[in-house]
């Protein structure tokens, strides 16, 4: 059965070479790749291949651990991630209310249907950055409207698909949500020529951060907009206070563990010493 960690999207920046907020002086070629690695502490290595190995890098996933656990000692297992996107933008303010400079963006319009637990994720898009300072990373989630071959059929319609179980109960979550979700900090990332930017959610501390004990009462619970498993008190305290529901608790844990800066050293793991956003 696979198993997931770490949810990291690799961004590998180069081109023309260095440019200020709001200037078009430089334009240097950005390429995403979304990947998942198999272990709580070391995210994938990288190789390079042919085609786009000078860009972006291969994941080779590491041994898996036997679980997770989350907030109360519970086992937890993920068998399944499947993420869609739509629009993805950089931002140089933090904060989606401040004001944009003219220019201060880089969209890919999607959609892009991914397996995060892939061991051999490729590129899903490219282009060109307009600015290479940045703090916030933005997203939209787009419903999936054609299924790709390896995905489960539970993904269509979704944009978010997760399968697993806790102490041995199944359970799954989806959302058919489309909002804007958002990665950001107050630390300024400037991006120069061949710096690769990773974006990186680390699953194992959203779900540590979470209790799932409401899941074991019952089988093939599904957590969804319309089964949103309430929960008295606080279930995930440390990442939404005011939540009562395992679905928020998840929505809420996609931006709140998850950072972006940069891999300098290409180990695919933002280290403290490495500059990021928060």
């Amino acid at each position: 059965m696979k198993k997931v960690i770490f949810l990291t999207i690799l961004v590998l920046i180069s081109g023309c070479g260095p440019k200020n907020q709001g200037t078009s002086t430089g334009n240097p070629l950005v390429s995403l790749s979304m990947t998942s690695s198999g272990t709580a502490t070391t995210v994938a290595k990288s190789l390079y291949e042919r085609l786009f190995s000078w860009l972006v890098p291969k994941s080779v996933a590491m041994p898996p651990p036997g679980s997770m656990v989350d907030s109360a000692g519970n086992t937890i297992i993920i068998s399944d991630f499947w993420i869609s996107l739509g629009q993805i933008e950089f931002k140089y303010f933090e904060f989606p209310e401040a004001s944009e400079v003219d220019g201060s963006e880089v969209e890919f319009q999607g959609p892009y249907t991914i397996d995060m637990l892939a061991s051999s994720p490729t590129p899903f898009s490219a282009g060109n950055l307009v600015v290479s300072q940045f703090r916030r990373l933005k997203y939209k989630l787009k419903k999936v409207s054609s299924l790709p071959t390896t995905a489960p059929v539970a993904l269509s319609g979704n944009a978010i698909f997760i399968s697993g179980s806790v102490n041995g109960k199944s359970f799954t979550f989806r959302t058919t949500t489309e909002i804007e979700m958002s990665v950001s900090g107050a630390n300024l990332i400037g991006a120069q020529n061949n710096d690769r930017l990773l974006l990186q959610i680390k699953l194992a501390n959203l779900i540590k951060k979470i209790d799932f004990t409401a899941i074991i009462s019952a089988t093939n619970t599904s957590i969804d907009e319309s089964n949103r498993v309430s929960v008295s008190g606080t279930p995930c305290q440390f990442i939404n206070s005011s939540a009562t529901e395992l679905y928020v608790c998840l929505m809420s844990g996609f931006s709140s563990e998850a950072n972006l800066g940069k891999d300098l050293d290409g180990n695919g793991e933002l280290e403290p010493t490495e500059p990021a956003v928060k």
